[in-house]
């Protein structure tokens, strides 16, 4: 079967030579190109050797380069959770569009890592001038067992765990279990028939897998100028070893004995790429066990005519091996799907299969900048330590010019020749100067350069705003068109494409979040869907500066705002309606301008009913508000004429209660008053006696302060004469005839 002739020759035969002459292609065409990027990458130059004791530095603008445009790009994408939007081709199909585009970004972004697949796509085409992205249908998995000996009630156990059976059931042999007798209801020991079944339960669901490819491992014949109408097309799996393709066996029909005895090879000798990309790590050549052995296993699109019909057919192969030496893993399958491997590139060449990249704008730029870079260093360096000129023996210990010493001596014989540095021309300034133009050249090719990094303030000096804000511009259109290329020239576009035919063809009915349903999910059946929906891919923010975005989408709500006014105003609400999903989806425009994910968590939904039932109350006959003026004063003033009638009934009533309330107020006020005299004449005439009580007993307490006065004064006036007497005795002379004596 594998053998089988086709178009007058073996299939087998027809593989090898498609891929012979692919690989020869790649290799002449693509291959150098390709390591020269990766080397160049990670600052590598083989091409560009440097002199003999002279500086190794190389310039690294190619890196620098892409690592500017790559998170630009990447942010284009990004910038929003709708990075695809299917839109409708017929009227009916709406919801379609809808469900498609939420299914699509959820599944793509949270459950295929799709982030990660955008980022090396735009990684590899920025690098090698094509990424490569596949999306294919893996099935689900089924775990498949033989139960043996099961009672009817251990199956229906299994049956609810969710194991399924398979189409294999046979009586077992009987056993002694625990029944419920029915007349007693007793549990007896009884010998009970059993089963042996076949059952297989679910371990893996099927899903749409997004992965990204090397680019140097898909082959295409020399003709082709896209994947989808090549006549050839084969993705190299230069991961799988002799163990991998004997699992792979059961899964995909192929012979055993064939892998067991496919010779091994070196890894090594596939492509200098291979090698450039594992850099230091070095290359795998082998395995010590024979099931470690790696394996090339090709998987090969071709059309050929293998009905006889003479209309070519899209049939599958694998292929094992060196092309020259392989062999075909089991026979043809007819493919019906689309290709599942898409270019997305950075600048694409018409009428050719590979794009070029941003290494093939920036190379021959590095290697100039490389060599004067390195001159100018060499030059600083013979500047700042020059070589001397010394006379023949007149320096004893010569190796301190050798190996100079930092307060070294240098002894020289007497009556010989100074030793003086050698002169050596200073030109580092102009190779300087021949970099700086060499820069421009990259902003020409790439728009990378210091206005557009805001690296350097003097970039911007001397510039007014205009002219600042138009080189940002010039700028931002070259990301812009590497950013449309990957989306539109075949490229995301194509890729979401086939990604819909998938769901389409293989996903069932499932559930997605939706945010503004009812319960936070909504289930959708894609088998329903129309595969020729158009596909968009949103790159129209995130590519420049996000205040611009913001600006220009303000002043297009403002426009919006303003027609929807003036229909409004002219009678026509209607139209004026239909601007209102229009304004949503601008004001959503806005949030993701300015970073917010889910921005349509913000605003209301108006779907196609609700914008119908708004026409609908729109167009029934609107009341005159002049007329309802006028009708509205009269209901008021007739309301005034009846509140006016009921406070005047309300009045009188309330004057009647407050008379007699008065009255029988003033009447228990008299009573509380005469008794309230009597109590206060009695506090009165108590507060009386005790004032007269309390004045007589201050007076008795104030006489006796002023007896005891007295008598203090008294006796301090005796005190006072005593004292004066001592005084005037101790000062009185003592007779003469007693001094005499």
């Amino acid at each position: 079967m594998a053998d089988r002739e086709i178009e007058g020759s073996e299939l087998s035969a027809l593989i090898g030579r498609e891929l012979s002459s692919a690989k020869q292609y790649d290799a002449t065409e693509l291959s150098d190109r390709r390591t020269l990027a990766v080397e160049y990458m990670r600052g590598e130059m083989r091409d560009t050797p440097p002199r003999p004791n002279g500086s190794q530095q190389t310039s690294r603008d190619f890196a620098d380069t892409v690592a500017w445009m790559l998170p630009s790009i990447v942010r284009v994408f990004t910038g929003s959770d709708q990075m695809v939007q299917y839109e409708k081709v017929r009227e009916e199909n709406d919801d379609w569009s809808r469900d498609a585009s939420e299914y699509t970004n959820y599944t793509f972004f949270r459950e295929s890592s799709g982030y990660k697949v955008l980022y090396n796509s735009t990684y590899d085409a920025l690098q090698l001038g094509d990424g490569l992205a596949c999306a294919y249908w893996e099935p689900q998995r089924l775990e498949t067992k033989l139960f043996r000996d099961k009672t009817e009630m251990e199956v229906a156990a299994l049956l609810e765990e969710g194991w399924q059976p398979t189409g294999i059931v046979k009586p077992g042999k009987p056993k002694t279990d625990l029944v419920q007798d029915p007349v007693m209801g007793d549990w007896v020991e009884a010998e009970v028939p059993t089963l042996t079944v076949k059952l297989a339960k679910e371990v893996r669901k099927g899903k749409i897998c997004d992965i990204t490819c090397k680019p140097e491992n898909l082959l295409l014949n020399v003709e082709a100028t896209e994947i989808e109408t090549a006549r050839f097309c084969a993705y190299l799996h230069d991961d799988k070893t002799r163990s991998d393709l004997m699992e792979m066996a059961d899964d995909y029909g192929w012979d055993k004995d064939v892998i067991r005895e496919l010779p091994s090879h070196r890894r090594s000798d596939q492509n200098d790429i291979q090698a450039a990309r594992e850099g230091d790590r070095g290359t795998l050549y082998g395995s010590p066990m024979r099931s470690g052995d790696p394996i090339d296993l090709y998987e090969c699109y071709m059309h050929a005519d293998v009905d006889g019909d003479g209309i070519a057919e899209k049939v599958r192969v694998w292929w094992a091996g060196d092309p020259s030496g392989g062999k075909q893993l089991g026979n043809y399958e007819e493919w019906e799907d689309d290709t599942p491997y898409t270019h997305i590139p950075c600048y694409p060449v018409p009428h050719r299969a590979d794009s070029q990249s941003v290494f093939d704008r920036t190379h021959d730029i590095s290697r100039v900048k490389t060599v004067l870079l390195r001159g100018a260093l060499d030059n600083l360096y013979a500047t700042a330590l020059p070589m001397l000129e010394v006379e023949a023996n007149s320096v004893t210990n010569p190796d301190i010019l050798v190996s100079k010493k930092f307060g070294g001596l240098i002894w020289k014989k007497a009556n010989t020749a100074p030793i003086i540095p050698h002169q050596i021309p200073f030109f580092a300034d102009k190779a300087f100067a021949g970099l700086q133009y060499m820069d421009e050249m990259i902003a020409k090719r790439t728009g990378v350069s210091r206005t557009t990094m805001a690296l350097d303030p003097e970039a911007l000096q001397n510039q007014s705003a205009t002219a600042n804000q138009n080189n940002k511009d010039a700028a931002y259109s070259q990301i812009e068109l590497v950013a449309r290329n990957m989306a539109e020239y075949g490229g995301w576009q194509k890729y979401f494409a086939k990604r819909l035919k998938l769901a389409i063809k293989y996903q069932q009915v499932r559930r997605i979040p939706a945010p503004k349903e009812p319960g936070g999910f909504r289930e959708i059946d894609p088998s329903q869907w129309d595969p020729n929906m158009a596909v968009t891919i949103n790159v129209g923010l995130g590519t420049g500066s996000r205040d611009r975005d913001m600006m220009m989408l303000n002043q297009v709500l403002q426009t919006q705002i303003g027609i929807t006014d003036r229909l409004a105003g002219a009678g026509f609400s209607a139209d004026a309606i239909d601007f209102i999903p229009k304004i949503i989806m601008t004001a959503e425009r806005i949030a993701e301008s300015a970073g917010l994910k889910n921005a349509d968590e913000f605003y209301v939904e108006f779907d196609d009913q609700k914008i119908e039932q708004m026409k609908q109350q729109a167009s029934q006959p609107q009341p005159n508000p002049e007329l309802e003026k006028v009708r509205a004063q009269g209901e008021v003033q007739m309301q005034l004429k009846q509140v006016d009638a009921q406070v005047s009934q309300q009045e009188s009533r309330d004057k009647a209660q407050v008379e007699v309330v008065k009255n029988q107020a003033q009447l228990e006020g008299d009573l509380a008053t005469a008794a309230a005299d009597r109590e206060n004449a009695i506090v009165i005439e108590t507060l009386k006696q005790d004032r007269e009580d309390r004045r007589f007993f201050a007076q008795l307490a104030s006489q006796e302060r002023q007896k005891q006065m007295e008598l203090q004064y008294q006796a301090e006036q005796a005190q006072a004469a005593r004292d004066n007497a001592v005084q005037l005795a101790a000062m009185k002379p003592e007779p003469q005839g007693k001094a005499a004596n």
